[in-house]
């Protein structure tokens, strides 16, 4: 068995590149790169995972469409093990993704399937198996948001070992906060980027922000900043390290990407530091393609 298994969104992304503008009102540009692709968060770390040559347990809901029929398949080609669940009655979940000339991107996203993603889709007997799991696309799948903290609580109380390793995303529309905020004492590895970390606390700077999230109870902190590389900060260290150098072509998925790259690390006996040049230099292999 594996020692990883990933929780969380899955979803297809239609990735089209727009250039230096949106069209006007009533009219239209022309493209020449759409792209439709896999991405949410659980499924793009398992599938880097399983590039880096880590099988994981992926833990999802898809909609009863060809969607989810696509993500299935793709599963079974990247040799994740997949959990079947109940198929969602709600279409899978959807992100638009609009890219502009410097690969930088907005997002509009359908929830889907992901609204009904809840605890009775999680056997928490089997994963508390496992040494590590991986919680991704929190704040976008509104049941588990409301049940985190009992999900959490629920693992270390039947293996107070496990690592629990949360990455959540940015949305204006968010209203689970609170609730995030009373899990994070059960989360060994909180991997946000610098929009998520600022949302979840009262400060705007780099040393504030990690120093609230500390005092919620998070163990070792990593703040994603872009093509600025990462914060990180425990009880013990606080520092920064530069992201790899490399020909931006879309940092869709570069976040996920980095945890995959961590993941692997804390797997190969690599200490805290070492881990996340990893998850570095794996985010720099994303970031220089088209798609998650």
């Amino acid at each position: 068995m594996s020692s990883i298994v990933c929780v969380g969104a899955s979803v297809l992304d239609i990735s089209t590149k727009i250039g230096r503008r949106l069209p006007e009102r009533g009219s239209l540009i022309f493209t020449d790169t759409v792209e439709i692709s896999f991405g949410g968060c659980a499924l793009n770390v398992a599938s880097n995972l399983s590039r880096l040559g880590v099988r994981s347990k992926l833990i999802t809901k898809v909609g009863n469409d060809m969607f989810g029929d696509s993500i299935v398949n793709r599963c079974k080609e990247l040799d994740i093990e997949l959990q079947r669940t109940d198929r969602s009655e709600l279409r899978t979940s959807l992100s638009q993704i609009l890219l502009d000339e410097t690969g930088d991107r907005r997002i509009i996203h359908n929830i889907g399937a992901n609204k009904s993603f809840s605890k009775d889709d999680i056997d928490l007997d089997m994963i508390s198996q496992y040494e590590y799991v991986y919680f991704g696309g929190v704040l976008g799948m509104p049941l588990i948001d409301e049940q985190l903290e009992y999900l959490f609580s629920e693992l270390k109380t039947r293996n107070k070992e496990i690592k629990i390793i949360l990455d959540v995303i940015y949305s204006e529309n968010v209203y689970s906060l609170n609730e995030v905020k009373r899990a994070l004492k059960y989360v060994d590895y909180f991997v946000p980027n610098y929009s998520e970390a600022r949302s979840l606390s009262s400060k705007t700077s780099l040393n504030s922000i990690t120093e609230d999230l500390l005092e919620l109870g998070v163990k070792n902190l990593i703040i994603t900043l872009g093509e600025d590389g990462v914060c990180y900060r425990n009880h013990s260290l606080f520092g920064f390290h530069k992201a790899v150098a490399t020909k931006v072509q879309d940092t869709t998925g570069a976040g996920d990407a980095f945890v995959a790259g961590l993941i692997y690390g804390l797997l190969h006996d690599q200490d805290f530091e070492s881990s996340i040049v990893k998850g570095l230099e794996v985010a720099s292999e994303c970031v220089a393609k088209m798609t998650a």
